[in-house]
């Protein structure tokens, strides 16, 4: 139900024309019904694809909106003002729309890396070291960090089908590059540091979510 809608209502033989946007915030979900001016929502409950608010109009009173997000971008329900009751109807608008279809679709593409994963780098002749490193979905694309003897940011992160690269600082080693393939929950590829000669092996698992949780 994010973002902003284009309504119509039909009450008492008038037709009736504006906005509504419902937006997240970190303490939830707030938003704006507008009709002559914006009024502020209240009582604004989302559960999936249902919907529930409340504003104060000042010649009007108390109006209570509910609907229904289908999966055509239209929001179909009903206003109620007092004793009366009039249907609503209003479809997102195209920019929004495309935005999250466009995010989506974003996330679908990269959705196979996503999560933590328990790493082992084995490099020639010396003991193996383990750590984790994880990758997320942030508002600007991909992002991940890379545990060693501290956290360290990702850069330049690539995925292409089941391949996986990107690269990161770790002092006294300069860049990392890893690189390698994703089947399932396994990651096989290597570890470069640009202080050394050639490549270490590097193998992962993807941790459970509870896993990560308790971690």
């Amino acid at each position: 139900v994010l973002g902003t809608w284009n309504y119509t209502v039909s009450m008492s033989q008038q037709t009736f024309e504006g906005t509504f946007t419902i937006l997240a915030t970190t303490d939830g979900y707030a938003g704006e019904f507008v009709t002559d001016a914006p009024r502020p929502m209240t009582m604004l409950e989302v559960d999936g694809a249902s919907t529930t608010f409340e504003f104060e109009h000042p010649s009007m009173g108390k109006i209570n909106v509910t609907g229904q997000v289908d999966e055509s971008d239209v929001f179909a329900g009903t206003v109620t003002l007092g004793p009366n009751t009039a249907p609503i109807m209003a479809t997102r608008e195209a920019a929004v729309a495309d935005a999250m279809a466009a995010s989506a679709e974003a996330v679908e593409e990269v959705e196979h890396v996503l999560g933590t994963w328990a790493y082992k780098v084995t490099p020639p002749g010396d003991d193996p070291v383990e750590g984790t490193f994880t990758l997320e979905m942030g508002p600007d694309g991909l992002t991940g960090t890379f545990q060693t003897n501290a956290a360290r940011t990702m850069r330049f992160i690539e995925v292409e089908g089941t391949r996986l690269a990107f690269e990161f600082d770790q002092p006294g080693m300069g860049t990392v590059l890893i690189r390698g393939n994703i089947r399932g929950d396994n990651f096989e590829g290597e570890a470069r540091p640009e202080t050394a000669m050639g490549a270490a092996p590097m193998t992962a698992t993807r941790l459970p979510a509870e896993d990560t949780t308790n971690n």
